[in-house]
This record gives structure tokens, C-alpha cells and sequence, in this order.
């Protein structure tokens, strides 16, 4: 729980950084909160931890979708700023620490991990795109 204000100020920060309107900065914040919430609940539940990204993704997609139709504002801008609290990148850097330490069995090991869940978030958020479009037709 002491991590949701984090993940709400991370999206915000970036959202800032990337010069989002000014109305969709908190909004982003929300988008970024969602993902996390959604991520760290499924965690809580016992989901492993793909499945807890692709609910934090999905989660994260549909917050998006219906901020993006409410405001009037391409989805883009709240994707990306909320996805980077999401992103495996202490794997990734694992990976490659492992990697330059000559282990290379772990090191592949935490790359791929890395990888597949990078895949797994662009499934997540591939998905609420498709349906909001189904149901509005």
C-alpha cells in the first residue's frame, strides 16, 4: 500500500516530462495508480508475477481507454506515463549484471524473464483497445 503514492507521482512525473496537456497530469497519476493497484492486488491474491503484470496492464488499459473518451485525449498519453511504473527493468539490469559477472545461465535466466514480461504488458494493454472498440459498435 505505501507504494501506490509512488506509482501515482511516477506516472505524474513522467507525464510532466513528456509534456502532457496540463488538464491530463492527474489523470496520467490515476493511470499509473491503476496499473499498480491492479499489479500489486493480483500479487496479494497469490497471482505469480506474469499474471500479476498482465492484470496491472490490463488494469492500466482500461483506466486509459475511459479517461481517453471522458477527456477527449488520445489513450497514448496515458499509457506510456502510467506502463514505466510496470516496466521490469531491476530484471533486465539483473540480467545483464549476472551476464557481466561471467553467469551466464542466471543472467540468460533474468533476460528472458525480463523479456517475457515486456511481452506480457503489451499483451495487457493491447487487449482494452480491441474491446472498447467491439463494444462501441
Amino acid at each position: 500500500m505505501i507504494t501506490y503514492p509512488f506509482a501515482f507521482v511516477t506516472a505524474a512525473a513522467i507525464a510532466i516530462s513528456f509534456r502532457s496537456p496540463r488538464r491530463a497530469i492527474l489523470w496520467t497519476g490515476l493511470c499509473g495508480l491503476a496499473g499498480w493497484a491492479g499489479f500489486d492486488l493480483a500479487l496479494r491474491a497469490g497471482a505469480p508475477d506474469p499474471a500479476a503484470v498482465f492484470a496491472g496492464a490490463l488494469a492500466l488499459g482500461v483506466v486509459s481507454e475511459l479517461l481517453a473518451r471522458r477527456l477527449h485525449l488520445p489513450a497514448i498519453l496515458f499509457v506510456i506515463p502510467g506502463l514505466l511504473p510496470l516496466v521490469p527493468g531491476i530484471i533486465a539490469y539483473r540480467g545483464m549484471l549476472l551476464l557481466s559477472q561471467s553467469q551466464l545461465a542466471e543472467g540468460a535466466w533474468q533476460l528472458a524473464r525480463a523479456l517475457l514480461i515486456a511481452g506480457i504488458l503489451a499483451a495487457g494493454l493491447a487487449i482494452p483497445p480491441v474491446m472498447f472498440r467491439r463494444w462501441r459498435s
